[in-house]
């Protein structure tokens, strides 16, 4: 088995994460940031993931922890709501600006829990549908 998806597969499976799937709940009413409901230790937290190419629908537990992941590694490495804002192309308000600021809580709290935000896929294969990522949009 691929050692990557392995990784993610053993990280579902220790820490007993799961996902409940949102059908129409969207950031800002941006239909390529839909929300997931992400569940780690007795915890749930609703995650705005990125949308584009419709991968959260795929109901696949691998690869929404690495949209989950990602999402999280982003406002963590961010350093101001405006340019993360900026950087997803969602507009400037009191609504998103309360959302990043719980976000990078949990970005915290995960991390403590994981001991990484590492996403685990490479960024560049999401992007091209290759390697890993690719494996497992084919399932």
């Amino acid at each position: 088995m691929n050692p990557e998806i392995k990784k993610l597969q053993t990280l579902i499976q220790d820490h007993k994460i799961s996902f409940d799937y949102l059908d129409a709940d969207y950031l800002d009413l941006k239909e390529y940031y839909k929300a997931v409901l992400f569940e780690i230790g007795g915890r749930v937290y609703k995650i705005y993931v990125d949308h584009e190419y419709k991968d959260i629908d795929r109901k696949i537990p691998e690869l929404s922890l690495f949209l989950v992941l990602r999402e999280l590694e982003l406002v963590a490495e961010t350093d101001t709501f405006e340019i993360w804002a900026a950087e997803q192309m969602i507009e400037l308000n009191d609504q998103i600006r309360n959302y990043y600021l719980d976000l990078k809580s949990i970005s915290k709290e995960i991390e403590k829990q994981l001991g990484s935000l590492d996403p685990i896929l490479s960024q560049m294969e999401y992007e091209l549908n290759a390697g890993s990522v690719q494996e497992l949009r084919n399932r």
